[in-house]
């Protein structure tokens, strides 16, 4: 338990604001996809919550590295989970499953 504390200590997920507004960012999403056909669970569902569940998940799971080296490579790979989450976004909007202004107020709230 001590070295996770000690760990911790260095980086601690909780207190970034990029972590945050991912949880936030996350929350949005997954109500949002509550909304989608079943048909889509096992597809643009699951793929679009796992796409943005992962852009806070690297950032904790980099806070747990010992270096800064280690740490930083992981939230450089959350805007990648980002760009795959806007693409999922736009697709969904092009199958009619979410208002675009609802996609565009996501978009915007997380960038933010």
């Amino acid at each position: 338990m001590y070295l996770k504390e000690k760990k911790m200590a260095k980086h601690n997920f909780r207190e970034l604001k990029i972590w945050h507004l991912g949880i936030g960012f996350c929350k949005e999403i997954l109500h949002q996809t509550k909304s989608f056909p079943k048909s889509e669970t096992y597809g643009l569902i699951s793929q679009i919550n796992r796409a943005c569940i992962s852009i806070p998940s690297n950032i904790a799971e980099g806070s747990s590295r010992e270096s800064n080296k280690e740490f930083d490579h992981f939230p450089d790979i959350s805007p990648g989970s980002c760009f795959e989450v806007e693409t999922q976004i736009e697709i969904a909007i092009s199958l009619n499953y979410i208002e675009p202004i609802i996609a565009e107020n996501l978009k915007i709230n997380f960038r933010n």
